[in-house]
């Protein structure tokens, strides 16, 4: 693990998820509700294997030389959504962390190795986001579309 993210997560991901079988459904002609509430069941595990993922990067990273600087990371569960994303926080108070990660991702006082290792974590973290946004977003759309179907 370099980043954040296991070596084999993707792998993992495909093959302990219904993430495949999901969006090849989604893009095929869905006409009852039960349709609509099957694929928001596989797109939520997906999710849910996702999230406890998220929990695994965060305990790496505290377990790594990263630990040592003043900025950790958190899963923040404040999205209405469900879902939770990934967020620097600063260890002297709740404030955001990404003003103290930009600093110390440039300190020319800080050792190559940590820069690189923070600046990986940060690739890593905003593509988990984008990831779980887009998860969230779609399990909205389904959640919509369901009660819009059962209406007809």
């Amino acid at each position: 693990m370099n980043g954040l993210l296991p070596n084999d997560m993707y792998r993992e991901f495909a093959k302990n998820t219904p993430i495949n079988a999901a969006m090849k459904a989604l893009f095929s002609h869905l006409q009852q509700v039960e349709d609509y509430e099957l694929q928001y069941e596989q797109l939520h595990r997906t999710r849910q294997w996702l999230m406890e993922q998220q929990s695994m990067m965060v305990t790496h990273l505290k377990c790594s030389k990263l630990n040592t600087l003043p900025l950790t990371l958190i899963r923040d569960k404040s999205s209405s959504s469900g879902g939770t994303f990934l967020r620097w926080r600063y260890l002297t108070n709740t404030g955001t962390g990404q003003t103290m990660w930009s600093r110390l991702a440039t300190d020319d006082n800080q050792p190559a190795e940590i820069r690189q290792m923070l600046t990986a974590a940060e690739r890593d973290r905003v593509l988990i986001n984008m990831q779980m946004s887009v998860l969230n977003f779609i399990l909205r759309q389904l959640k919509e579309c369901s009660k819009k179907i059962e209406h007809l």
